[in-house]
């Protein structure tokens, strides 16, 4: 419990401090537009859910069809991300489930240890952590997202400073140092019943001072 109050404590003084622009800075490490399978993204068919390329589109598609169930992937890459930026148009499908939700994974240490930063299909965004297999009890940032086709989810993370958009407009930032490192993906998770989502145009810039 001390150890929460005090990381509050610094989310608090750190946000004072944070620029309301949102960096648009940093070297281009990674971009995909799915139009050919080079970034090698990990693909999934099982009879839960289906993850794989969508050639019609010139996207990524997770199709989940059962309940409560989990979905993600990652490229063949070995980019371990400290500062970066890291951007991807998510498109959720009408036919989904309210309580669906999809957007960005990062700092994915392993299946335990991840921060993700999501849609709903019914209009909020929040990010949430996962921390040794345990969701936190309550997201790090929740809110209404402005209604739109298609939403390009924006993530800066800079030692633990998060900073956010959604369709090039800055969100609440936060402050949370529980994870550093790791690698960058997608990811869904379907509510009460199925959902199907696509992404494209995935970005990652280096934040890194230049050596």
């Amino acid at each position: 419990m001390g150890k929460r109050i005090a990381l509050l404590t610094v989310v608090f003084i750190m946000i004072g401090l944070l620029p309301t622009a949102y960096a648009q800075d940093g070297n281009r490490l990674f971009s995909d537009d799915f139009s050919t399978y080079a970034n090698v993204w990990e693909t999934q068919d099982t009879p839960d859910y289906t993850a794989d390329y969508d050639q019609d589109n010139l996207a990524f598609f997770m199709d989940i069809r059962t309940t409560e169930q989990e979905a993600w992937s990652t490229p063949r890459s070995s980019l371990d991300l400290t500062a970066y930026v890291i951007e991807v148009t998510t498109v959720i499908d009408t036919t989904s489930n309210a309580n669906s939700m999809a957007g960005l994974l990062v700092n994915y240490v392993d299946e335990d240890n991840f921060y993700v930063f999501i849609l709903r299909a019914s209009g909020y965004y929040e990010v949430r952590l996962r921390l040794d297999g345990e969701w936190l009890d309550r997201p790090l940032v929740f809110g209404k997202a402005p209604q739109a086709d298609s939403y390009r989810l924006s993530v800066q993370n800079q030692n633990g400073v998060f900073e956010l958009a959604l369709n090039g407009e800055p969100l609440v930032p936060f402050v949370n140092t529980e994870l550093s490192g790791g690698k960058f993906g997608l990811y869904a998770q379907s509510g009460d019943g199925s959902m199907l989502v696509r992404f494209d145009d995935y970005l990652v810039r280096d934040l890194r001072p230049e050596s």
